[in-house]
């Protein structure tokens, strides 16, 4: 039983870590945080405490969280019966003292028992967290946030942070931002609009621009007409910009400039030294180190082997319509290769009244390729690819969205379709927009994929607060309910915290626990329908003591 109780303690004193702004958890004793932790914390108490000053309000807050049969399930997956577990919560106050404090006084419950009050102090000054557990022991503790927080990040430094940083030191990471600040300082604005200005004109001299006549559109159900405009670049004249292009970036002034920086040379030699890039090869000494200069060559030597092997590229046109209101329509991509238009994609989205529809339709080529690339490995390739053509050119393979707004509440269907057949659905049903703008949900989000379904379903009243529950199949796997609301700041009973014990581990814990009293607490458990198993002898004991 006294393992029950700890891990209920360590339960609640997690919920209250979190209300206090710090991660759950126990740490062991830490070393000195650093500089920059020292900073955050101290900034962040300050902010705490500034709004602790302030306050001179108290608020009521509950949650419950309810347990479905899926999610009990699960939990017995060990051979443990949890059929008895049907709730818990947490009920209580909180207001602000005005001196940098909080207090707050909870109750824990189990299958809507009362099990034991909490009563908490959280002081931004110090960062200290107090807590007592008058059912249990009245003797109040208290943990540091601070040195809980210094360990979390002495933790992190030491695994997945000391990875992080291991790859560049310290003082070379130092010394590329100075390089960076140094190079990037020097480029005046100039120079960026030069930069951008010689590929500019380059590429205009081969856009074509077309206005097309009316033409119909389509989303789902829903139908527009629109006025096309049609931006395009021929085959032959991509050619010639790439080739032209390619020609400027040789000797562009600014391009030479930053490859042959100091930055460039030392970025580029610490990913040598470091192995990031050892199949490169970057012309660097016996030590790893690459010069400006030599970066700027093998840069124009790159380039001088591709551009003569730069020729029969594709172009591209995009289409874009507006309706009769000029409002963007419709979107379509294409490319041109050897005189055929491939279509690339389709897009368009349509509003009419309260109904709306959006849709993305993947052109051929794109879709027979995704749908050959999902296919079996049994296959040859040559049958794979006739398969999915087929499949592809049989429907749409994309988007598609389609709902209204009637009253006030979206009703919204999400299709993702291969080849015209519905692969995945999220559904929107009921969804309340009004109650949205002012933090209260209502409605559902349900989301299909072949036979099985997941989502969540939102619900909001004045009584019972707002809640969320997660469906699966239908059936409730867990559902979770919570309030808050102004209270009487004199109905918050304040925490004494003379003769507080500090809790600096685990250990702490177990030492501040070992002369509770557990015999009350396990009468509320029994109460609850926690089974006499899991109680285990002690309820006998506590009950022939108390007797």
């Amino acid at each position: 039983m006294r393992k029950q109780i700890r891990v209920l303690t360590a339960a609640v004193l997690c919920a209250n870590l979190a209300f206090a702004g710090a991660a759950p958890g126990f740490a062991s004793e830490a070393a000195a945080p650093e500089a920059e932790t020292e900073s955050a914390l101290l900034a962040g108490q300050e902010l705490a405490g500034k709004a602790l000053d302030a306050a001179n309000e108290a608020w009521k807050f509950s949650g419950t969280m309810e347990f479905g049969d899926g999610l009990l399930s699960l939990m017995s997956s060990d051979g443990t019966d949890v059929s008895w577990l049907k709730s818990a919560g947490v009920d209580g106050v909180v207001a602000g003292g005005g001196d940098g404090t909080a207090d707050a006084n909870e109750t824990v419950s189990l299958n809507g028992t009362a099990l034991c009050d909490v009563q908490t102090k959280f002081d931004a000054k110090s960062g200290r967290l107090y807590f007592s557990f008058p059912d249990l022991k009245k003797a109040p503790a208290s943990v540091d946030l601070n040195k809980i927080f210094s360990s979390m990040k002495s933790d992190f430094h030491a695994g997945v942070g000391s990875e992080i940083g291991a790859g560049i030191p310290s003082e070379d990471a130092t010394r590329l931002q100075e390089e960076a600040a140094e190079l990037f300082g020097s480029i005046s604005s100039e120079e960026w609009s030069d930069f951008v200005g010689r590929y500019a004109g380059t590429v205009m001299t081969g856009i074509k621009t077309e206005q097309e006549g009316e033409s119909q559109v389509t989303a789902g159900s829903l139908s527009d007409t629109v006025t096309r405009t049609t931006v395009s670049i021929q085959p032959d004249a991509m050619d010639k910009i790439v080739r032209d292009s390619v020609g400027t970036l040789r000797e562009d002034p600014l391009v030479l400039k930053i490859l042959g920086s100091d930055f460039a040379a030392d970025l580029v030699s610490m990913a040598v030294k470091s192995g990031a890039d050892k199949t490169l090869d970057t012309g660097a000494d016996s030590t790893g180190s690459v010069t400006g200069s030599q970066l700027v060559g093998m840069y124009q030597s790159a380039l001088d082997s591709v551009k003569d092997n730069l020729s029969g590229l594709p172009g591209f046109s995009l289409s874009i319509g507006n309706n009769a209101e000029g409002k963007f329509t419709s979107l379509d991509l294409k490319v041109l290769y050897s005189g055929v238009e491939i279509p690339v994609f389709t897009f368009a989205t349509i509003t009419d009244g309260t109904k709306n529809a959006t849709e993305l339709d993947l052109g051929e080529l794109v879709a027979s390729s995704l749908l050959g690339a999902a296919s079996g490995e049994d296959q040859s390739n040559a049958e794979t690819e006739a398969d999915a053509q087929d499949t592809a050119s049989s429907g749409k393979t994309g988007l598609l969205m389609e709902g209204t707004t009637d009253g006030g509440k979206l009703n919204e269907t999400i299709t993702i379709q291969a080849a015209g057949t519905p692969y995945a659905t999220v559904t929107v049903s009921d969804w309340d927009i009004e109650g949205m703008k002012s933090g209260k949900f209502a409605g559902s989000v349900m989301a299909q994929l072949g036979g099985e379904s997941v989502g969540l379903d939102f619900a909001q009243s004045d009584a019972e607060g707002q809640s969320v529950s997660l469906l699966v199949n239908g059936e409730m796997f867990v559902k979770v309910t919570g309030s808050i609301r102004t209270a009487d700041p004199s109905s918050v009973q304040k925490l004494d915290t003379t003769g507080a014990v500090e809790l600096k581990s685990s250990d702490d814990l177990e030492k501040y626990l070992a002369d509770a009293d557990p015999s009350g607490l396990l009468e509320k458990l029994q109460a609850a329908g926690v089974p006499q198993e899991l109680l285990g002898t002690e309820t006998e004991q506590a009950t022939g003591a108390a007797a």
